[in-house]
């Protein structure tokens, strides 16, 4: 059904989201990630995908599949959640940007670093031993989305090659929302249209850094779904 594209590229976008948001908010609170942030962002998406399923035009499925078809989509996001979790687990990111700056900016950033309060790791903090080896230029001015969402499942389950399970999410909200649009072009066979969301979603920049903290890939995910 057409609805669990939706709804299941909609909570999919919404996770990375959400979860900057709080980041940020919390940020200005001077609270630094938690083992919590993913958990309570993971909440807030179930929770704002069953406002709009139930109180929204947004989507709008006969009464009463509604809210089977929310339960079903919900499960179907835990179960990429973890599928993701497991295969990112499986091989380690040792690519030479990966392991300079990315993984050195994901490591401080679970480790406390706050960057609304302390700018710029230096030579004094605690944390700048482990992570910085160098790369200070890197670490302290490159932005930070894509490290503050691998952080926050790096501190959960403290293993560091966790937070890649993002870029298998990305490319399952590409093929998702790609798909949702070309249901419209009825020209397009069925079998075509899933064919065609798998190679926009499967694209070689993404493809090629699954596996890596170089976020290029996750880039063009993205760019794809803005488009």
């Amino acid at each position: 059904s057409i609805y669990y594209c939706q709804l299941l590229g909609l909570q999919i976008l919404l996770l990375p989201a959400v979860l900057l948001m709080l980041t940020a908010l919390l940020f200005c609170l001077g609270v630094p990630i938690t083992i919590g942030h993913f958990l309570l962002s993971l909440l807030m998406v179930v929770v704002i995908s069953f406002l709009l399923v139930k109180k929204t035009k947004t989507f709008n499925p006969p009464e009463d599949f509604k809210e089977r078809y929310f339960w079903i989509t919900t499960g179907i996001l835990l179960a990429l959640v973890l599928i993701s979790l497991f295969i990112s687990l499986q091989v380690h990111d040792f690519s030479q940007e990966g392991m300079s700056y990315h993984q050195p900016g994901i490591i401080a950033l679970g480790g406390g670093w706050n960057p609304f309060y302390t700018p710029f790791l230096n030579r004094s903090d605690f944390l700048y031993p482990q992570v910085m080896k160098g790369n200070e230029l890197f670490v302290n001015h490159y932005t930070k989305g894509s490290w503050i969402t691998a952080a926050a499942i790096y501190r959960l389950t403290g293993f560091l090659e966790s937070g890649k399970l993002f870029h298998f999410l990305y490319l399952a909200a590409v093929f998702l929302v790609t798909l949702n649009f070309l249901v419209h072009f009825h020209r397009i066979r069925g079998p075509s249209k899933v064919i065609i969301s798998a190679l926009v979603a499967l694209n070689p920049v993404a493809l090629s850094q699954l596996f890596s903290y170089n976020n290029d890939g996750q880039l063009a995910s993205m760019t794809t779904v803005a488009i």
